[in-house]
């Protein structure tokens, strides 16, 4: 729950994704295609409990998520891709 998190938490992880993606941009193509691959991976890994939790929060149908899940998990894997083509 992001209105959970005081402005200091906030500009914490606004600074650790700022060194994160400084170590990310220096990695070659074929690692950065591999890591997104497994972030889609992950995702479906998740299963019923990333739907459920999605739906919880959000208010939006199963389905709706569903195809959220499905469309994320594809361009992730299609980037991946086009970094593996050049």
């Amino acid at each position: 729950a992001f209105g959970n998190v005081t402005g200091e938490q906030a500009d914490a992880a606004v600074e650790k994704a700022a060194a994160a993606f400084a170590s990310y941009q220096k990695l070659p193509g074929t690692r950065r295609a591999d890591f997104l691959d497994a972030i889609a991976a992950e995702l479906d890994a998740l299963g019923d409990e990333l739907i459920e939790r999605a739906v919880l929060e959000s208010g939006l149908p199963t389905a709706r998520i569903t195809g959220e899940r499905g469309r994320t998990t594809g361009q992730l894997r299609l980037f991946a891709n086009l970094i593996r083509e050049g």
